[in-house]
């Protein structure tokens, strides 16, 4: 748990909104379990990794047999970058689960009839839609399950109209799960509007005025100068802008602050686009592991103040799982439990990993594979996302992605695997390979 995590937890158990940066909808659900006696957020995480487990394995289980579906889930649940954030309560790591959920409800569906069918679909609907409401980032998972559907529903031939087709039905999917999700933030719960988007305008505004050594930031939203902007930001973050003992910046920007804000912004991306593109191209080699190690947090030793409710029970297992966790990576055991990532946590390799599966699976004739190629436009598209809106890089922004791409991962090792088996016997029982083996041979 983390800092996030007391922010939902308060709402689900006092079933306040508070706002809309922390899920509001997944805490108003969170609540209606507090109502019935569940109060302990143990029920969450473990709701969290059995969705997470059932996601993985319905998955796999596309194109893979029961036992090796559940066989290959295991592995990938106790693959230390995914465990790292599977036993974490908050968006992430939901969006994560949901993710899978949904295309692997969806191939259900697909495959089945009548009342079984509708059902498997109207899960995997709703799966999406959480996903969709577990992170303000999350609106290409949403285009990414909508363009799946309407390859598996509506059956396309191939040409511009199945492109067009699959595009509209994506948009489409979109705008309603986006516009659902907002409308039940702004009217039965009454979120109060954080406007994430400010750190990203923030972030952006920082480190162009240090490539251009001078402060474009609106007085009305950073009223220190240039020095102080230096020393407490860096390539790769700005939020001691916000808090802790260097914050000068109000998080929940509002009113004029934030329509100054918002004006700077733009007006610096119009005058300086080259700029721009330069600040997001570098934190992105930085998210991707491609600049240097990304920060990680594996657990921590002691809660924060605002979760002293719970401490850690176990000491002694939570040495041990930080130490396998964080195999490989500097730091792992430092104070707090952070560490910078090790080679584990590459992120780039997870998304090579998604855009093989995305050639190897849109490529295919079977029907169900179309949903594996769009779970892995899922990972990449969300990672695009990123590219542009993310306010500082962290290792958990990657979560999602990371979890799908070693699930694809592992699904292409495990047909790699069993196309190889045929190959080797056929070849050791190949009279001319000069191989032979038979029973008792010595």
């Amino acid at each position: 748990m983390d800092g996030d995590t007391n922010v939902y937890i308060h709402q689900a158990l006092s079933g306040q909104s508070g706002d809309d940066w922390h899920a509001p909808v997944i805490s108003a659900v969170w609540h209606l379990f507090a109502i019935v006696g569940l109060r302990s957020p143990g029920w969450v995480l473990a709701g969290g990794v059995m969705a997470l487990l059932a996601g993985m394995y319905l998955v796999l289980r596309i194109r893979l047999s029961r036992a090796w579906a559940l066989a290959c889930s295991l592995v990938v649940f106790v693959y230390p970058p995914v465990l790292a954030y599977a036993v974490h309560i908050g968006g992430d790591s939901w969006v994560a689960a949901l993710t899978l959920c949904a295309f692997g409800l969806l191939a259900r569906g697909a495959q089945s009839s009548g009342r079984a069918r509708a059902a498997w679909l109207g899960a995997s609907v709703a799966c999406a839609f959480f996903a969709t409401a577990a992170r303000h980032n999350a609106p290409p998972i949403a285009f990414a399950f909508g363009s799946a559907a309407t390859v598996l529903l509506v059956g396309l031939r191939p040409g511009w109209r199945r492109i067009l087709t699959v595009v509209i039905g994506g948009v489409a999917t979109t705008a309603l799960m986006v516009g659902a999700v907002t409308t039940l933030e702004r009217v039965p719960l009454r979120a109060t509007a954080s406007h994430p988007e400010s750190h990203t305008y923030v972030y952006d505004l920082v480190q162009m005025s240090l490539r251009e050594n001078r402060n474009l930031l609106p007085a009305s939203v950073y009223p220190r100068d240039l020095a102080y902007m230096r020393h407490w930001t860096t390539s790769e973050y700005t939020d001691g802008l916000f808090w802790g003992s260097g914050g000068v910046i109000a998080s929940g920007l509002a009113g004029q602050p934030l329509r100054d804000l918002k004006g700077a912004w733009i007006r610096a991306v119009r005058d300086r686009p080259l700029d721009y593109l330069l600040v997001r191209a570098n934190l992105t080699r930085y998210e991707i592991s491609l600049s240097g190690r990304l920060p990680v947090a594996f657990f921590r030793d002691e809660p924060p103040p605002s979760l002293a409710e719970y401490p850690v029970a176990f000491p002694g297992l939570r040495s041990a799982a930080v130490k396998y966790i964080g195999v490989g990576a500097p730091g792992a055991e430092a104070p707090g439990g952070t560490g910078d990532a090790g080679p584990l946590q590459t992120v780039w390799v997870y998304l090579l990993a998604l855009t093989l599966g995305l050639v190897r699976y849109a490529r295919s004739d079977r029907r169900l594979d179309s949903c594996l190629a769009w779970l892995a436009a899922a990972g990449l598209l969300y990672m695009l996302g990123l590219a542009f809106t993310d306010p500082q890089v962290s290792y958990r922004y990657a979560y999602p992605s990371v979890a799908v791409g070693t699930v694809l991962a592992v699904l292409l090792g495990a047909e790699g695997v069993r196309r190889l088996r045929p190959a080797v016997s056929s070849r050791m029982s190949d009279p001319s390979s000069g191989t032979t083996c038979t029973a008792g041979a010595e």
